[in-house]
């Protein structure tokens, strides 16, 4: 499956079946979504446009606008590492409420 999901509190009393961070695609286009604090946040790159792109293209597949497609792996790497460490989002990184 071309997704990823981590969960930071599982048993806290929260409903575990929604992961905190969310990379969903590969062969260089990934959707970005996570959760800090009491926001929602999806990658955004006005630059790139509104047109759907597919970053999963076998079984029920998903698209998003180009704008949330993020083209670089090491990008979403250091997104995940930041989230994966700290729990929040990496700065210098263009987001959008979701």
């Amino acid at each position: 499956m071309p997704f990823v999901w981590l969960y930071r509190n599982i048993g806290s009393g929260f409903d575990s079946d929604i992961p905190d961070f969310e990379v969903t695609g590969g062969n260089g286009l990934y959707f970005i979504h996570l959760r800090t604090g009491d926001r929602e946040l999806m990658f955004s790159d006005r630059s790139l446009g509104d047109e759907d792109v597919d970053v999963w293209i076998n079984d029920q597949g998903a698209s998003f606008p180009a704008r949330n497609v993020c083209r670089d792996v090491d990008t979403v790497l250091s997104i995940a590492k930041r989230y994966f460490d700290n729990g929040d989002a990496l700065e210098g990184i263009p987001w959008e409420d979701y």
